[in-house]
């Protein structure tokens, strides 16, 4: 996993049931950010972040969290939201090239 635990801890989320569980998405801002997330949509942010790491690097533990949390405040975090979360991260993305990588990725990625 690319995301640092404190910043986004799926890990324990993954590793359970398919229950549903709340999870604190950013921490280290202070503001409260506990949504409830079901094992597939945590596992596809997790695949999702995992492409935008692909294109941009370490970067994606500070840019993740903050796009997270600014999701999260627009809407529950579910499946269906999904291509609203990836559309915010595509915006970090100069590289055109890098870009259409990501966007093809997460296009698989929510199939």
């Amino acid at each position: 996993m690319l995301l640092d635990e404190s910043s986004l801890s799926f890990e324990d989320l993954l590793a359970d049931s398919k229950e549903e569980k709340i999870i604190d998405f950013s921490p280290e801002t202070g503001k409260e950010a506990d949504k409830l997330v079901d094992y597939q949509t945590a596992s596809l942010i997790e695949q999702i972040n995992d492409a935008l790491a692909h294109a941009l690097g370490p970067v994606v533990n500070i840019i993740a969290p903050e796009h997270i949390e600014a999701w999260t405040e627009n809407g529950p975090p579910s499946t269906e939201r999904l291509p609203e979360y990836v559309d915010m991260l595509a915006t970090e993305i100069s590289d055109q090239e890098l870009l259409a990588e990501f966007l093809a990725s997460t296009r698989n990625i929510l199939r």
